[in-house]
Order: C-alpha cells, then structure tokens, then sequence
C-alpha cells in the first residue's frame, strides 16, 4: 500500500544520498548532486516555507518524494528500482487528492514516464518553455 507521510531527516540515509550519484536518476532533476546536509536543509526550507515535502512509502519502503511547493508545482522523484511500478502516478494522485484545487506541474520533454504519470492523473499540457512542458490538472 501506498503511503505519503511527511519526509523527515532519518529518511536522509547514505543509500538516499547515493542516488543523487546515478547519472540516469538526475538526468531530468534540477538537483545533479546531493550531500546530507543539503537534503536536510531542504527539509527544513521546505518545513519553514509551508510547501508540502513527503516522503512515498510502499510497504514500509522509502521509494521516492513528492514536493507540492507554495506555488502549487507539484515535482516527483521515484528512486530508480522502483520506476515503472506505477508509484509516480499513485503518488500524484494522493497528493492532489489532498491538497485539492489547480495544481501546476513541469516535465523534461525527454522524460516520457513522470509525463504518462501526471497525464495518468488528468494533467494537461499548457505550454513549453525550453525543454520542459508544462502541465495542469482540471
């Protein structure tokens, strides 16, 4: 079962930080490395800012975050093992379920699945700056 509960700085573990090492897991990612201390402050940047940070949880299982920040842009990341799993699309779901409302969403043109996911959920392209296509939900 799925879960989303808020990240917290245990959850920012040595496996966490390595991912940020993983050249096709920050291929699309504004993020290209990480140290703990970064996540952490990101963390409580985040906390102070009142965006909503949570971590997504399978079975226990720490298997990616999603960020909805006080702009209402919602951004995903699913660690690499557990891509294609459908948690993206799930992920997105519960957290528009929750907070409700218009939210917005930007895609790397090139990352075919995060798009399939916020389409999945009734995201709707609005328009392209670059190489991100930006998206909407109804």
């Amino acid at each position: 079962m799925l879960i989303l509960r808020p990240l917290k700085t245990t959850d920012i573990t040595d496996e966490y930080v390595r991912w940020w090492g993983n050249k096709k897991f920050t291929k699309y990612l504004e993020t290209k490395s990480l140290t703990k201390e970064k996540a952490i402050e990101h963390i409580r940047e985040c906390n102070k800012s009142g965006c909503f940070l949570c971590a997504v949880v399978v079975d226990d299982v720490h298997v990616g975050n999603v960020k909805l920040n006080q702009d209402r842009d919602l951004s995903i990341i699913i660690f690499p093992p557990f891509w294609g799993k459908g948690y993206a699309t799930a992920a997105i779901e519960k957290m528009s379920a929750f907070v409700g409302g218009r939210i917005t969403a930007g895609v790397r043109s090139g990352n075919i699945g995060s798009l399939r996911a916020f389409e999945k959920c009734g995201f709707t392209e609005t328009g392209r700056s670059q190489d991100v296509i930006r998206l909407a939900n109804k």
